[in-house]
């Protein structure tokens, strides 16, 4: 059974940031709006119709509208498992957070969890 997005979590509808700087088609974005982390699920390669699919999952590190940096945490042939690992980032992160109570230590943490 995939994960779900944790109660803290939201998808964010359209990220132009992300759209903007990368040119990705359907990105998606989850992020914890009271907190700078959020996950995000993008097309490897932006820039030919013709090239292969492939789709990375990464950590990231700021808020909805613009991020400091990504963390990569994995890529795969198909969507459907790098947004289930997206979920699951979310999920120990939220875990890494109440255990560890520090933003930067729960991203390292759900980061290594889920590699």
């Amino acid at each position: 059974m995939a994960p779900s997005l944790p109660a803290e979590w939201h998808e964010v509808e359209n990220p132009d940031y992300i759209t903007e700087k990368y040119r990705a088609t359907n990105p998606t974005l989850f992020v914890r709006e009271d907190q700078d982390v959020g996950v995000h699920v993008l097309p490897v390669s932006t820039s030919s119709p013709h090239d292969e699919d492939q789709y990375r999952a990464g950590a990231i590190r700021g808020n909805r509208d613009e991020f400091d940096r990504e963390e990569p945490i994995e890529t795969f042939d198909e969507r459907e498992p790098a947004f289930e690992r997206a979920l699951e980032f979310a999920n120990r992160y939220e875990t890494a957070y109440d255990d560890l109570g520090d933003e930067e230590a729960a991203i390292e943490a759900a980061v290594e969890a889920v590699q």
